[in-house]
């Protein structure tokens, strides 16, 4: 089995044409998108000739209103690009983060608790979660890490490779990073899951599109025991 883990910018143009590329040279059999599973059935939606960009996808809580979600989409969007490449080549593609369901279900507790992180250092950790590409940017001279960003990775037309570099550098940031946040590792956990399921069902070429922060914890998967993720 072989596994490819594409650490994109949510919305990001260039993201979106260093994918569009690499998904062409790696030709994946199946495709794990970062949106929550309980969106799967708006998935087709995707594929309509007539849909006109932008466009969002709503989740809510029919018994709360007040929680509710939307997962916006535009032509430069990295997922949607991705969408439309899994359609036109017939491959199989899946949502593989947390149901906005189960979610919504713990909100109100995480909301009850006090709004501290259970480890020291509390403020290096609040920054570092605020922006943690920011430590990465000051290195490189820049103060603002969505600048950076984008002239390093969003400007330039990039080869496949690059792909892996995001992931070395991603790696190497969350070794030495705080403790992480519940919310997150709940999510990575799930989405894990979802990509064994994927590896079970015998796709031989699996793509993951996601947010280049969780790269790290999907790529390393095998480095995470299933029933753990599973709890």
């Amino acid at each position: 089995m072989e596994l490819k883990v594409f650490g994109i910018r949510h919305h990001g143009a260039g993201s979106a044409r260093s994918l569009q590329n690499a998904l062409e040279q790696y030709t994946p059999d199946c495709i794990l998108i970062e949106s929550p599973t309980d969106a799967q059935s708006a998935l087709q939606f995707a594929a309509d000739p007539e849909i006109e960009l932008p466009v969002a996808i709503l989740i809510y809580n029919a018994k709360n209103l007040k929680q509710a979600s939307y997962l916006p989409f535009a032509s430069f969007s990295p997922e949607w690009v991705t969408m439309q490449y899994g359609f036109r080549q017939n491959v199989e593609m899946r949502f593989m983060d947390l149901p906005f369901t189960y979610q919504f279900t713990i909100d109100g507790e995480e909301k009850a608790q006090p709004d501290i992180f259970q480890f020291g250092k509390k403020n290096e950790a609040i920054q570092f979660h605020r922006d943690p590409l920011g430590r990465m940017a000051k290195l490189a001279g820049y103060e603002d890490s969505e600048r950076w960003w984008e002239i390093t990775f969003e400007q330039a037309f990039n080869p496949i490779e690059i792909f892996d570099q995001i992931a070395e550098m991603i790696t190497a940031l969350r070794a030495n990073q705080p403790e992480e946040r519940t919310e997150t590792l709940r999510r990575e956990a799930y989405m894990r899951t979802t990509l064994r399921q994927a590896i079970k069902e015998g796709f031989q070429k699996i793509a993951v599109v996601c947010g280049a922060y969780h790269v790290p914890a999907i790529l390393d998967y095998q480095q995470f025991k299933t029933t753990a993720d599973k709890s």
